[in-house]
């Protein structure tokens, strides 16, 4: 398996990121947390779908928008192609699978189905196989034998044998125990029958009680609803009556101010009046002007004497006398205007008090609706306590009832093994014999790889340590030799550098022995640089670059930035001010990779 390329909309910390793989080593660097894990839990969920993501699918979305995620990749001689997609609810996932530019299905069991002929089955083993974790590695050689038994059986999957032979000796116990002392009956099953029926008629009684709180507490919320509406309304309409009573008596003590009552009639009249002597007493200043402009003592016009004084005395005169007539006209104005004004203002008083007395009867009829209810919030806060104290004496029936059942149910399985111990001991027998044919099944699985992963693991290492080591051996008991000149020497002997090579060559071992076949040409590699100095972690990269040859793709997740510049290929994964995760920039240039914002 080579991986390509993955393209990923709001998958958790990852608004949109599109990146493309090269082959080699390729380094994933960034601080904690910033989200260099989260690529290939991305990678998981696309080809195995909720199974595995943390929570089951749940907090995938970024703000509850749709996520997606697309993953390219060489099987074999075919380029795949597999998309994933998550409604913004969790509740419906969408999936398809390409083979080259063929759909091949859609649907997630039949993309599953698809998956299953070209990867490992599930997305523990597809783990297991080419994800190494944190501290991973260095359990191989570093750990006690039987802490390496457990670390090599998890990766391998045989886990589960343990877990049944747990299960096995657990009963074994039992059943031992059983046999060894005859039960002593502490209560008839008749007694604890009884127990038992009144448990439960209590716990039917309660319930009962408590449906019939519930009900009446249902109908007091109906009616407390109703009532919070009322009483909503209630104020709302006391606010507009206050607010209504105020502009009417502010407009009422202004029109009593002003008194008079108007005439239009006479406003328009006077206005005509005042314009006519406004034009009159323009014309008269024109003409003064005029006479004062003329020069000489002739018309300019007719040639005849200009009788200079006589003219301005009298247009002098005729404005004298407009400007009185103006001046009372135009106070008879100022009366009528605010006259105008104040029948204006009685007018809006007379609307607000209409508008008053009708918000009055809708608030009557408000109090009147109120009245005809008769809440009571002492009725629906009594309700409420009831309600809650029968739910937690119910609880409490409940446990009783189930403790009575359990002593019941003790009660009648010792009645029944009471004298048993011949069969007890034979169950025992049987279950002990089951024990030791798991643990000699286990012990031929184990024995069989231990094996296989020293052949493969050598191969690993020679390449690894150009030709030093040739020889890994991992025997019976766990422990694991290197061969120096040819004699093997406890691992323990070797330097810490040593040691890495080795652990690197176990894990690539295990991937070659687990993965599906053809599919052994890629490993991810999680913090494998943790607690190593700067020569060990130098060490290690020139080994994985020897490997490359045979091992096309690995890809090295730390936080280490010294690793950087020993890589080939970085991406840079960094967590922006607003708690998202980009990519970028990508060494060397020419890699693909655009930014999530």
């Amino acid at each position: 398996m080579i991986l390509r390329s993955l393209r990923l909309k709001n998958f958790r910390k990852y608004r949109e990121c599109s990146v493309t793989f090269p082959e080699g080593v390729v380094g994933i660097v960034g601080p904690n947390g910033s989200g260099k894990s989260t690529l290939f839990e991305a990678l998981a969920w696309a080809l195995y779908g909720n199974s595995m993501s943390r929570n089951g699918g749940r907090g995938l979305h970024i703000r509850g928008a749709p996520c997606e995620a697309e993953v390219e990749f060489d099987a074999g001689e075919e380029r795949w192609r597999v998309r994933r997609r998550l409604t913004h609810a969790g509740l419906y996932s969408m999936s398809s699978v390409l083979q080259g530019s063929t759909l091949l299905a859609t649907g997630s069991r039949a993309t599953g189905a698809v998956l299953r002929r070209i990867l490992p089955p599930d997305g523990p083993s597809f783990l297991r196989t080419f994800y190494a974790r944190q501290g991973e590695i260095a359990s191989l050689v570093r750990e006690s034998p039987m802490n390496r038994q457990r670390a090599l059986a998890r990766i391998l999957g045989l886990d589960w044998i343990d877990r049944a032979a747990a299960l096995v000796a657990q009963d074994r116990r039992v059943r031992e125990a059983q046999a060894r002392a005859p039960p002593r009956v502490l209560e008839s099953p008749d007694a604890g029958k009884s127990r038992a029926a009144e448990a439960k008629v209590r716990v039917e009684r309660l319930r009962e009680e408590l449906h019939a709180v519930s009900e009446r507490i249902a109908s007091l919320e109906t009616r407390r609803d109703r009532v919070q509406r009322l009483r909503a309304k209630a104020e709302l309409l006391a606010s507009e009556i206050r607010r209504l009573t105020a502009q009417r008596e502010r407009l009422g003590r202004a029109s009593a101010e002003a008194g008079a009552r108007f005439d239009i009639g006479r406003l328009v009249k006077v206005r005509a009046e005042i314009q006519g002597l406004s034009e009159t007493a323009q014309r008269c200043a024109r003409r003064l002007r005029a006479i004062r402009d003329l020069r000489g003592d002739r018309c300019p016009l007719c040639g005849g004497p200009i009788v200079r004084e006589a003219a301005l005395a009298g247009h002098r005169a005729s404005l004298d006398g407009c400007r009185p007539k103006l001046e009372a006209l135009r106070a008879e104005e100022r009366s009528l205007q605010a006259a105008l004004e104040s029948s204006h203002r009685r007018a809006e008083a007379d609307r607000l008090d209409r508008e008053e007395r009708r918000r009055r009867l809708e608030s009557e009829a408000v109090d009147r609706e109120l009245s005809s209810i008769g809440w009571d919030d002492g009725a629906w806060i009594a309700a409420s306590e009831r309600k809650q104290a029968l739910e937690e004496e119910l609880r409490g029936a409940v446990a009783a009832e189930a403790a009575a059942r359990a002593h019941l149910e003790d009660a009648r399985r010792r009645e029944q093994s009471a004298g048993a111990s011949p069969q007890a001991r034979a169950e025992a027998a049987i279950l002990r014999r089951l024990e030791e044919l798991l643990h000699d099944f286990r012990t031929a699985l184990l024995a069989g790889f231990l094996r296989a992963l020293g052949s493969e693991a050598s191969e690993a290492m020679a390449a690894a340590s150009a030709g030093r080591y040739s020889r890994i051996r991992i025997g019976p008991d766990f422990h694991v030799r290197l061969d120096d000149g040819g004699r093997a020497y406890s691992i323990y002997r070797y330097s810490g550098g040593e040691q890495d090579l080795a652990a690197l060559s176990l894990r690539i071992g295990l991937t070659r022995l687990v993965a599906p076949q053809g599919l052994a040409r890629f490993l991810v590699l999680d913090e494998a640089f943790v607690g190593l100095d700067r020569e060990r972690r130098r060490a290690l990269l020139a080994a994985l670059h020897r490997l490359v040859p045979a091992f096309r793709q690995i890809f090295v997740i730390t936080h280490c930035e010294e690793i950087q510049e020993s890589l080939p290929t970085v991406l840079r994964v960094r967590e922006t001010a607003d708690g998202r995760a980009e990519i970028g920039p990508v060494h060397p240039p020419c890699m693909e990779a655009n930014r999530g914002v």
